[in-house]
């Protein structure tokens, strides 16, 4: 009995019937991916450097769906007048409350505050003001990406202001428990870059790949040397370079993405371009222990496939979700996208899927007495009945309930859990 129950399960869950009326959001890019549960978070981004997407979603991934279209559900936001793009975020979460801390980046409309963390109930977003943590700040970068420790210590380094070089060398932390900021600046620190991508290791290195900054006399971060900032190392001497070997020319590369892969050594980079060219190897990955780039081989990946940049990569267990990004970026133009890319990077292999299927997870629910089998098994025989029968309006909004109870169930970040005093960034 038990083995029929499975069996009819597993049939549905992978032949499910594919919605077809989600939200369709506003296409953009340089906006910010937060994965919170099960959901990854969308939020802001500019659809051409002068129009902002106003609109903000998230993606349901305990549902199946097809890539030509993703299980989107719109987020209403308040305040909606709060645009920001070519940022970063970081999700902190704690015994009580998920919030996601985003710094003030490139805005046509900036405002005295700094830091804002949002908070995501009844599929309602909501910004709130961080001002306790203005005293020490750098001020608004753009073209930034944090990491965040399992201390709850952001990590801010580089970046632009409005689209204007910087000459600040300085690391700059954010406490999120304290809601303070520390500035590292030591004689070793190298020049500034931006549109690069930080990724941190469990061992306490931010590995920092691409990026352009002020060299001479070309400006772009070749990938054939990898900058790196010890956060257990000495403060006085964190920083070092690590030259890398490779059996393809490497060149550079920025407004790509960077994720850990699930061995937490490997760092798999996607998409980005090198000076507006096409860089001949879109994906790529850094194994970190050697120092050693590799190309792996994608299973069904389309011939005329474009390569994003300023797109984002989330890892949700060992599937890569790319979103949104700028298509075929040539000569500054930066025509934005809606897609939705998945990779399969299990057991170090990579597959390009067309369908996402949900994770099974029903089986962990099972009775424990054998008689209640019969009642389960109508249980999601009717649900799914059900899910066929109604018709979508074409603007879904998404089940209630706050994403952290499991109602609705719910760094491109890692979260991180750690102990956090009440009432800050409330």
């Amino acid at each position: 009995m038990i083995n029929l129950f499975l069996i009819i399960l597993v049939f549905l869950q992978n032949d499910a019937i594919l919605v077809s009326s989600y939200f369709s959001p506003s296409p953009r890019l340089a906006h910010i991916a937060s994965l919170i549960d099960k959901r990854i978070y969308f939020v802001g981004g500019t659809i051409n450097l002068i129009d902002y997407a106003i609109d903000n979603a998230y993606l349901d991934l305990p549902q199946n769906f097809s890539t030509n279209s993703p299980a989107f559900y719109e987020l209403e936001t308040l305040p909606r007048s709060l645009n920001i793009s070519f940022t970063s975020a970081e999700v902190v979460k704690t015994k009580n409350i998920t919030e996601v801390i985003v710094f003030d980046g490139y805005r046509l409309d900036p405002k005295e505050y700094y830091i804002y963390a949002y908070k995501t109930a009844q599929n309602k977003l909501t910004w709130f003001p961080n001002n306790d943590a203005q005293t020490g700040n750098p001020g608004a970068k753009s073209y930034i990406n944090t990491v965040i420790d399992k201390k709850g210590r952001i990590y801010f380094w580089g970046g632009t202001r409005n689209f204007t070089h910087l000459e600040d060398k300085a690391m700059y932390i954010y406490d999120t428990n304290s809601t303070s900021w520390t500035k590292i600046e030591p004689k070793n620190s190298p020049s500034p870059r931006h549109s690069y991508t930080a990724t941190l290791l469990p061992d306490g290195r931010i590995i920092f790949i691409g990026g352009v900054g002020h060299f001479y006399p070309n400006p772009e971060a070749d990938l054939s040397a990898i900058l790196i900032f010890n956060i257990n190392g000495k403060p006085e001497d964190p920083w070092s370079y690590e030259s890398t070997k490779s059996v393809v020319a490497l060149g550079s590369r920025r407004g790509h993405t960077a994720i850990l892969a699930a061995d937490e050594y490997n760092i798999i980079i996607y998409g980005g371009h090198d000076n507006f060219t096409r860089p001949a190897y879109p994906l790529m990955v850094l194994d970190t222990k050697t120092f050693t780039w590799s190309v792996p081989i994608v299973e069904s990946l389309p011939n005329d496939l474009s390569v994003l940049s300023y797109h984002t990569a989330t890892r949700y267990q060992n599937l890569m979700i790319i979103a949104f990004g700028a298509h075929n970026l040539t000569n500054q133009v930066y025509n934005s996208s809606k897609e939705i890319r998945i990779f399969d990077i299990s057991n170090g292999t990579f597959k390009w899927l067309q369908n996402y299927v949900a994770p099974l997870t029903v089986i962990d629910s099972l009775p424990k007495n054998p008689k209640n089998l019969g009642l389960i098994i109508g249980v999601p025989l009717a649900s799914i009945a059900l899910s066929i029968i109604v018709p979508g309006n074409g603007s879904i909004k998404g089940p209630t309930g706050d994403p952290d109870d499991g109602s609705g169930t719910g760094q491109c970040s890692i979260i991180k859990e750690f102990s956090k005093p009440e009432g800050k960034l409330a």
